[in-house]
């Protein structure tokens, strides 16, 4: 069953801390896109995403399961 990121009660705090560690990546390590997802193996739904020139992906989006890698 598939738990859609509004009904987790600890969402916030999970944003939150995606933030502060894209943070930390984005000084660390020369990449595009870092993102956190859930999925139920048919859609991903971003929870948070950093893009730091192109945009690949935006959190509140979804995209199929096997579209993402």
């Amino acid at each position: 069953m598939f738990l859609h990121p509004r009904d987790v009660t600890h969402f916030q705090t999970l944003k939150q801390s995606a933030k502060l560690v894209f943070q930390l990546l984005e000084n660390t390590i020369q990449i595009n896109t870092f993102f956190i997802a859930i999925n139920d193996r048919k859609t991903n739904y971003f929870i948070e995403t950093f893009n730091q020139k192109e945009t690949l992906v935006e959190a509140g989006s979804t995209l199929p399961f096997d579209a993402v890698f």
